[in-house]
């Protein structure tokens, strides 16, 4: 699942969110000893990540990569080769008033998703 996962990013994410294990075990609804395994050294499972994410204020695929874990399938870009067209439009959206990046916030809301047709190829370590 994982290449070697940075577990230490896990316990970063939490104290700079000033969690403590025991808070982040329950806001994420799992059990503290599980959290404990994983900030010891223990491989995190897909699961875990995914419920950890929304808690530490994290998109879930931002999490797998912070992590080290490979991103599920369901989770990866539908086009891999949208991300170098990202710079650009984050230019362009930061000079936009206040009025006008909640409007194109509200027009990426209401597009539909695509479903993935084709499984997403993996990008070569030194490009994720």
């Amino acid at each position: 699942m994982a290449r070697d996962a940075d577990l230490g990013v896990l316990e970063r994410l939490a104290g700079l969110r000033q969690l403590d294990i025991g808070a982040l075990a329950q806001l994420a609804d799992v059990a503290e000893l599980e959290l404990r395994t994983v900030f010891n050294s223990g491989a995190p499972n897909p699961s875990l990540l995914r419920r950890l994410a929304p808690v530490l204020g994290l998109h879930t695929a931002d999490l797998f990569a912070m992590v080290g874990a490979d991103v599920p399938d369901a989770l990866a870009p539908a086009d891999t080769t949208a991300g170098s067209l990202v710079p650009d439009l984050v230019r362009r959206t930061v000079a936009l008033p206040p009025e006008k990046k909640d409007a194109l916030r509200k027009f990426v809301a209401s597009l539909p998703r695509e479903e993935s047709t084709e499984p997403v190829p993996r990008l070569p370590l030194y490009e994720q």
